[in-house]
């Protein structure tokens, strides 16, 4: 039987897998959320107010058809939470905005933005390709932003305006 021999350098690398996995899997309690669009809002997270982008997905810009029903869409879903709403952290963008996801219990909200045809997937920085399932069944069925069959993905309409 082998034992694990706790060095100088095993017990640096376990001590930062342990900080890192905390921070990463973690999910902290957001409040005083304001929402901007279908994908960003302001919240008080860890006694700071912040700007959150949503990870994994685009929604229409304000100005953009279905923009404004988009932002209802996450309005609705904060609202049926009972502002219980919790954030887990992903990283800082270039627009210094926290990106991650919000959860409501157990009920992942950036994947329910994608589930009601309220969001794109947002190809570019997707890594849970399950995203695309609901995507795909979202478009098939024709809910939300998929009933108008020239709907125009967020990042190709704001390039263009």
């Amino acid at each position: 039987m082998k034992f694990l021999v706790f060095n100088k350098k095993n017990t640096t690398l376990c001590l930062l897998i342990l900080l890192l996995s905390t921070n990463l899997f973690s999910k902290e309690l957001l409040t005083n959320i304001a929402i901007t669009d279908g994908d960003s809002l302001k919240g008080v997270y860890k006694n700071e107010l912040i700007k959150i982008r949503l990870a994994e997905i685009d929604a229409p810009e304000l100005r953009q058809a279905f923009g404004l029903d988009s932002k209802n869409c996450l309005i609705s879903l904060i609202q049926e939470s009972n502002n219980e709403v919790f954030f887990k952290f992903k990283e800082k963008d270039r627009y210094n905005r926290h990106v991650g996801w919000i959860y409501s219990e157990d009920l992942d909200i950036n994947l329910e933005m994608v589930k009601k045809g309220c969001a794109w997937v947002y190809d570019r920085y997707v890594k849970r390709k399950v995203l695309f399932k609901h995507q795909d069944n979202a478009r098939e069925n024709n809910i939300g932003l998929w009933k108008n069959s020239e709907a125009i993905a967020p990042w190709k309409w704001r390039r263009a305006n």
